[in-house]
């Protein structure tokens, strides 16, 4: 039987999320997805979440849960997918969770009316 590293978290009689380190799986509820191989160069490391940073403070509400099985459904399916809606619904957060879980780079971008171009592209001020 191989090794296993339990969340604490439950929805019904399934850990929410269940690592398989043997054979370098996780499963978000029913969806089963590959862990990939950190990347030797540091520098791409620091773009990568640490899951430790987010299992134990995270509420693992029914609307979030979802959010991130639907994405793990469409990653493990080869499926690009667009997330939209409404500021809060954990968007953001559950791609940060699946790219933490699987060893993929998360960086954020914001795009918004209220968005600063600058932000994005930097800023060249000539002396």
């Amino acid at each position: 039987m191989p090794e296993r590293t339990k969340s604490p978290e439950r929805m019904g009689n399934l850990p929410v999320i269940e690592f398989y380190p043997n054979e370098r799986k996780v499963r978000v509820l029913d969806v089963t997805l590959d862990i990939l191989s950190l990347p030797k160069d540091v520098n791409a490391q620091r773009f990568i979440p640490k899951w430790k940073n987010m299992e134990k403070t995270t509420c693992w509400d029914t609307p979030t849960v979802t959010l991130i099985r639907d994405m793990a459904v469409r990653l493990s399916s080869g499926i690009s997918s667009r997330n939209e809606g409404p500021t809060g619904v954990s968007k953001s957060f559950a791609a940060e969770v699946i790219c933490a879980l699987t060893n993929r780079s998360y960086l954020r971008h914001n795009y918004s009316r209220e968005s600063d171009i600058g932000d994005t592209i930097g800023r060249f001020v000539p002396s």
